[in-house]
């Protein structure tokens, strides 16, 4: 197996862990703000990296310097998708949010100056039109645009911003060289994301936190393997290929996600949309052969 498919693998396992963790989140801002929940989440999250990965400490300056864009862009995209949360619904989140499939392509050719072959765009208008038809079930998106759609866009192009630096960053010379270099990465974004959600919890919401149990075991869920895990994972794993090909892959944690839904929560899917969750398998497989 090359090391391309290999990465991609874990990619793909990146994106099922994803998957799994919407209805936990859901949970979790029962009892939690959206941007208090980020900073407990993520801080749980290094605490645990640190006790695991004693040997990403300390983080060197020159690594924090470079990987300023990257951290900014990894933040911003988690705080306006929790908090557009609150104002949309899930299924136009998942689709707005997916629209980073098709940022990913055009900011790559722009600031990587790597224009990505035919297939890989022919791809990603697949997937995306397959998200559409997997989310909104033949409903209006335009119309009814509301402020928290405007932030999930937001988050979209966040994220492509940041699958495209991320690829910049761990394709430097000093991250072959230097394997532990990864390691201390993974945990300046974990800690990035917790230590800045302080603040701007106390200026974009009122904090709230209604201790339970159930919360405690979801945070625990979401920072061990949707922070840490997938965060190692994606660092590792996504140098090996290229950012677009990456977001095709990633945007499979809807189709993920929804199959979790019917066989968990009993949901039901409309025959349009498992047409679309089969249009974006396909388009996948498209990408592959890219």
């Amino acid at each position: 197996m090359s090391k391309r498919l290999i990465a991609e693998f874990f990619l793909l396992l990146t994106a099922t862990i994803w998957g799994t963790t919407f209805v936990a989140t859901k949970i979790a801002l029962d009892n939690i703000s959206p941007v208090l929940y980020l900073a407990v989440r993520f801080g749980v999250a290094s605490l645990l990296f640190v006790l695991f990965f004693r040997s990403s400490l300390p983080i060197p300056k020159s690594l924090f310097l470079s990987a300023l864009p990257l951290l900014c862009w990894y933040f911003a995209g988690f705080v306006f998708q929790t908090i557009g949360l609150k104002f949309t619904t899930a299924s136009k989140s998942g689709l707005i949010t997916g629209s980073y499939v098709i940022f990913t392509p055009m900011l790559q050719s722009l600031l990587e100056k790597r224009v990505p072959p035919l297939g890989v765009w022919i791809a990603s208008l697949m997937v995306f039109g397959g998200l559409y038809l997997l989310t909104m079930n033949g409903a209006e998106l335009v119309s009814d645009f509301n402020f928290g759609d405007f932030l999930t866009l937001l988050c979209g192009l966040c994220y492509a911003f940041y699958l495209v630096e991320l690829d910049k960053l761990t394709s430097q010379d000093s991250f072959s060289h230097e394997p532990s270099r990864l390691m201390k990465l993974v945990l300046l974004q974990l800690l990035f994301c917790g230590v800045m959600s302080v603040p701007f919890s106390f200026l974009l919401e009122v904090p709230m936190l209604d201790f339970s149990w159930t919360l405690v075991l979801v945070i625990l869920y979401l920072a061990l393997f949707a922070s840490v895990i997938t965060t190692i994972l994606q660092t590792r794993y996504q140098k090996d290929t290229t950012p677009s090909r990456a977001a095709i892959i990633f945007i499979m944690e809807a189709v993920i996600s929804t199959i979790f839904a019917v066989i968990f929560l009993g949901e039901s899917l409309s025959t349009v949309a498992w047409i679309g969750a089969g249009l974006m398998i396909a388009g996948l497989i498209v990408s592959e052969k890219s």
